[in-house]
């Protein structure tokens, strides 16, 4: 699809960015940005109105280039972003890694300026903020933010969507599941207030049969992680539960897990005032406030006939609350014209 359009000089150029990563994306569960990828391509084909450029992000089937002055050609640089804030935590990233991602993100700064930056946010950490204050903080950009949740149930709602149309349920071998990572530094090295790895430390040592699948602080994961989402998904059908937590002081705020845990039948227990507002949450039983609280409603889980009953009545509130894929096409669609026209 990099080459589906004609350059046209009388058009304005959008180039499709990553600068942290390479990626190619041809179908969903390929990667955990998927969702973001997914409207960008549907972008596209709408779209003939633009010209269209990448940068470390392949649509077809050959391997993403790094071509600085695809860059330095566009109009607006799309960064479909969800994990730049741990690049600007020390120690958190593997040093080689950080490196080479770092003399990228150099060059980048080279040819940036005068350029409209358009961020696809999908963490709270990941903000216009983060962006202005250090990844290009000398740099004469204007930058723009489309936000997962600015979308009704959120934009992930689509993993849902694309994790039915490819998998079955399986057997439920673990009381409690957890894949992704603890948050308990911010950026600059100073501690987030975010406690979710000491309750997941807890989780690891109890009696509980769990699974967790990523990079914790206090114990040794189970599987290393993995950004194919398609290698992820058979483990979470192992699940009966998970837990899902906000950065502090974003109560009202979705995550993606929500919606991944639902795909695979799992319950998705929240923490404390996870979105407060109720979007998804469907009672104030998912709700947990302490260990004791979550290891309480595993244990109930295993009664299956429970379990059902509370997945059939979770599951029915989220169907009632989010939307069909064609929904998350036109409103990305419309978010990004809104800037471009702007």
């Amino acid at each position: 699809m990099n080459d589906f359009f004609q350059f046209n000089n009388d058009k304005p150029t959008i180039c499709f960015t990553r600068i942290r990563s390479s990626e190619r994306y041809t179908k969903p569960l390929q990667s955990i940005a998927d969702s973001m990828f997914h409207v960008c391509k549907a972008f596209m084909h709408n779209n003939p109105q633009y010209n269209y450029k990448f940068f470390g992000l392949s649509f077809s089937s050959g391997w993403p280039t790094k071509i600085y002055q695809d860059i330095a050609d566009s109009d607006y640089i799309v960064i479909p972003s969800e994990a730049e804030f741990m690049f600007h935590i020390p120690d958190r990233v593997m040093s080689i890694v950080k490196k080479r991602s770092d003399e990228v993100l150099n060059g980048v700064r080279e040819v940036i300026d005068g350029k409209t930056i358009i961020i696809l946010q999908s963490d709270r950490a990941d903000s216009v903020e983060l962006y202005q204050d250090h990844v290009f903080p000398d740099n004469d950009v204007k930058i723009h933010s489309i936000d997962e949740c600015d979308f009704k149930g959120g934009l992930h709602s689509l993993k849902y969507h694309f994790i039915k149309q490819r998998f079955l349920p399986g057997a439920k071998r673990y009381d409690f599941g957890y894949w992704g990572t603890s948050k308990k530094k911010k950026v600059g090295g100073d501690l987030s207030g975010d406690i979710r790895h000491m309750v997941l430390k807890e989780l690891h040592q109890s009696e509980l049969d769990t699974l967790f699948i990523g990079n914790f602080d206090g114990f040794k994961r189970d599987v290393k992680f993995t950004r194919k989402l398609q290698n992820i998904v058979p483990h979470l059908m192992d699940f009966k539960t998970t837990l899902c937590f906000n950065w502090p002081g974003f109560d009202e705020y979705l995550t993606s897990r929500y919606n991944e845990a639902l795909a695979c039948d799992i319950i998705p227990l929240v923490w404390k005032n996870y979105d407060i507002n109720n979007q998804l949450v469907e009672s104030d039983w998912q709700r947990c406030y302490s260990y004791e609280d979550i290891e309480r409603k595993c244990l109930e889980l295993r009664d299956e006939s429970v379990r059902l009953e509370h997945l059939k009545r979770i599951k029915k509130k989220y169907k009632e609350s989010t939307e069909n894929i064609q929904y998350y096409e036109k409103e990305f669609e419309t978010k990004m014209k809104g800037i471009i026209d702007a």
